[in-house]
């Protein structure tokens, strides 16, 4: 999980490219904050896709975490099309 609040990032490119040709996005980060800050940079660079990104908030170092997140995603959506794992810093 990283900040995407960089227009420079290859993570906060692919996240608006997915959101700009439809994909429903959900923005990963450790932080509420930190995602809070990549949608809204998001939402800045193309305001037509601000219903489109949605905050996952987890710290991947905490195993029970990631588990009640990804169950939580599990229950709300039905399939998960594409997962883009992005290891910038």
């Amino acid at each position: 999980m990283c900040k995407f609040s960089s227009p420079n990032s290859i993570g906060w490119n692919v996240a608006l490219q997915l959101a700009k040709r439809g994909a429903k996005v959900y923005l990963g980060a450790i932080s509420a904050e930190d995602a809070a800050t990549g949608i809204y940079e998001l939402r800045k660079a193309s305001p037509d896709i601000a219903l489109d990104v949605k905050a996952l908030v987890m710290d991947l170092t905490n195993l029970r975490q990631v588990k009640a997140v990804t169950e939580s995603l599990a229950k709300e959506e039905s399939r998960l099309d594409i997962l883009v794992n992005n290891a910038a810093t």
